[in-house]
């Protein structure tokens, strides 16, 4: 902790102190308790991490941090400078003794009040959950920033993102795309991570931009538009060939249901055709693979003949009711909404690349599709190529246009 109450009842900050001589005096002459459970807590004035308060040993305080380090503590310090020279009023640490919570920052801007959480460790998502509700139910919005150094990043635009990751992700309404809002307290620096295409449940192919924090207002993060591209399309298809020779090696036969509904649909994952597993912007919305989600629209679509997309709304929202498709776990709560988007952007990609024809409100598979059919394994390479070769700007047009 950056602040404690002394024994006046005065909310001490360290920010007011500017040697270590002076917090030595105020160490050897003050007594200071915690100013959320009002515990007796200790001025630490070490070598190794910047001089800050802490709870007794084992101290059981409901407001507490998760164990502070230093990428915590100067990352307060940090974020407290910058919207202080916004023009702001923060207020380090602020305690909301109704709900019995201390955010990292409290800060009003107009009329809306925000805590700000600065996320340095991995936390379950009942614990975010549950403070947001508390936040909320003061009609105080929460506003969480999760540190850069709990990512690994690498300049193959590939990266890693777990569950612990995955509930900090942002939508932006306007751009319909998701992003995560990083900052470095070593850089004092954000970050935006774009979200191009998932490439399991896990790996994203993402575009990663760099904010100093003296160009950042809050609370409005400049979002930017984040599109597709050649290379980026590439990476994609080397990925998604690589899901489908691991799905072929290491399938469990009749028990892999995608399979098993290859198999009654007369297809197999090798012969799958090309425009299967497409990058989408809907794509994000499952944990389940594109190429699998997919797919069982394409099968659908190939024994009911003609129907409308609503049927296959209904369908959808069938398979995700069944546990085959899975949603990522911040769309639970919005599913109908977003999977009627994934099917119209599917049923789009499908015309654009002239597998679908649309009469009126009813679609079905155009019969010339079967050109781009893989009749071999032998051919599959080369069938593949022709596809993507033949539809690879207009897939890119359509993803960036969405």
């Amino acid at each position: 902790m950056l602040t404690a109450l002394n024994e006046k009842n005065e909310l001490v900050s360290l920010f007011q102190f500017n040697s270590r001589d002076q917090l030595t005096k105020i160490h050897a002459n003050s007594s200071f308790i915690c100013s959320s459970c009002k515990a007796p807590v200790i001025l630490k004035i070490g070598r190794i991490k910047i001089p800050h308060f802490a709870h007794h040993a084992k101290k059981n305080c409901s407001s507490a941090s998760e164990g502070e380090t230093d990428n915590h503590l100067n990352g307060k310090k940090s974020l407290y400078s910058w919207l202080h020279s916004l023009g702001l009023n923060p207020e380090l640490e602020k305690v909301y003794e109704e709900i019995g919570r201390r955010a990292d920052i409290g800060v009003k801007s107009g009329n809306l009040e925000y805590a700000i959480e600065y996320q340095c460790s991995a936390i379950a998502p009942y614990i975010k959950s549950e403070r947001t509700k508390d936040y909320r139910s003061l009609n105080i919005i929460p506003f969480w920033i999760l540190s850069y150094e709990t990512l690994q990043l690498s300049e193959s635009r590939i990266v890693k993102l777990t569950e612990f990751h995955q509930q900090f992700l942002r939508y932006s309404e306007a751009l319909k795309q998701y992003f995560l809002l990083l900052y470095s307290s070593e850089m004092t620096t954000f970050m935006i991570i774009y979200l191009i295409a998932p490439l399991s449940k896990y790996s994203f192919i993402v575009r990663l931009e760099r904010l100093p924090q003296e160009c950042v207002p809050f609370p409005h993060i400049p979002v930017k538009f984040s599109s597709l591209d050649a290379e980026l399309f590439s990476s994609y298809l080397i990925h998604r060939e690589k899901w489908i020779i691991n799905r072929y090696k290491y399938n469990v036969g009749i028990k892999d249901q995608f399979l098993r509904m290859l198999y009654e649909g007369k297809e197999t994952i090798l012969l799958n055709p090309p425009w299967n597993g497409l990058p989408m912007r809907s794509n994000l919305n499952f944990t389940t693979y594109a190429c699998e989600w997919q797919t069982y629209l394409y099968l659908y679509m190939k024994k009911g003949g003609i129907m409308t997309e609503k049927k296959l709304i209904i369908y959808m929202e069938k398979l995700i009711k069944q546990g085959v498709i899975a949603l990522r776990r911040n769309q639970a709560d919005t599913s109908c909404r977003f999977v009627a988007e994934s099917v119209n952007e599917w049923l789009e990609m499908m015309e654009a690349c002239h597998i679908v024809i649309k009469i009126g409100d009813q679609y079905s598979l155009n019969p010339d599709h079967i050109v781009f059919k893989i009749d071999c394994v032998e051919n599959r390479n080369k069938v593949v190529e022709h596809f993507m070769n033949n539809y690879m700007h207009k897939i890119i047009e359509l993803y960036n246009a969405r």
